[in-house]
């Protein structure tokens, strides 16, 4: 039973991609699922014809600009003791490339239907990138270890975190400062779009652009501030879709921002404000004023206007 077939009548959905552990005694089978989609994995005890663990990893969605989103999965339960590398494509895609610790490194591993790819790396081997592979052979682009998320199922319960992501509307990141706008849009590739309005009274500082911690090689963001704490407006910006869809939270709800939706969170004087269009995606996060949350929506609604 140790098929695609034999997985997909037991999963009764379609299966992208699979691997048996070195026993022979359990299969791991991938597939996606949901929106904004997620990879989905099961490990099936061959011998029972039983599901002995399932997991979801964390939504994301690789693009041109980010090729590649991945998740370390360990699972120790049930007799089953595996580690798995689920890793999602971009369409163009063909390979992916483990780069790790170690003086020899692993062959490159295809891409499955479903732009699905399974590794299955060492209990303790360290992973310190993947890099996505054309058809060709050549690396279109890499994901830093940094992003890799990591999901751990012991004893049926799950703990794990998420790989490192663009905070949209968090503070001022790692990178450089740049007075000049021409500057900036030279090595962001893009020429940032400012608000027409901004609260009185607030001056706007140096441009700052941020590399994307997980991505070395996707453009960086661009994120100016009018002001400084204890009152500031900051808008953040960089080519879009971002890997890691926001999901809100208790706090959050989602508004409109001309003809997109945004996901609006506020607490006190303080609110941030995320969306995405087409081609970018931008943050705002507002300071120190009354009625933060009106702000950050008339912030906004003025870029996208």
């Amino acid at each position: 039973m140790a098929d695609l077939a034999g997985a997909e009548r037991i999963l009764r959905h379609p299966v992208a991609a699979m691997l048996v552990t070195p026993d022979g005694g359990t299969m791991v089978a991938a597939s996606v699922g949901g929106d904004p989609p997620c990879t989905r994995l099961a490990w099936i005890d061959l011998r029972a014809g039983a599901i002995v663990a399932r997991i979801a990893c964390p939504p994301a969605r690789p693009s041109l600009l980010r090729p590649l989103v991945a998740t370390d999965v360990s699972v120790d339960q049930a007799g089953v003791d595996d580690r798995v590398l689920a890793v999602r494509v971009a369409p163009g895609v063909d390979a992916v490339q483990a780069v790790v610790a170690d003086s020899e490194q692993p062959p490159a591993t295809p891409v499955g239907p479903q732009h699905v790819a399974l590794l299955r790396p060492e209990r303790d081997l360290v992973v310190v990138a993947l890099d996505a592979l054309d058809g060709g052979g050549e690396p279109v682009g890499r994901l830093d270890g940094a992003g890799i998320g990591s999901l751990h199922l012991a004893g049926g319960r799950l703990s794990g975190r998420l790989g490192a992501r663009h905070g949209m509307a968090a503070g001022f990141g790692g990178g450089r400062w740049t007075d000049d706008e021409d500057d900036a849009v030279f090595e962001a590739g893009f020429r940032p779009m400012l608000p027409s309005w901004i609260p009185e009274g607030l001056q706007r500082g140096p441009f700052h652009l941020e590399p994307d911690v997980a991505y070395p090689a996707a453009p960086p963001a661009i994120a100016v501030a009018w002001g400084r704490e204890p009152v500031r407006v900051l808008v953040r910006q960089a080519r879009g879709p971002l890997v890691n869809p926001d999901p809100g939270g208790g706090r959050g709800g989602q508004v409109a921002v001309g003809n997109a939706r945004g996901l609006l969170m506020s607490r006190g004087r303080f609110a941030t404000l995320v969306w995405e269009t087409d081609e970018r995606a931008f943050g705002v996060q507002v300071v120190g004023v009354d009625a933060p949350s009106d702000v950050a929506l008339r912030v906004a609604t003025s870029i996208s206007g």
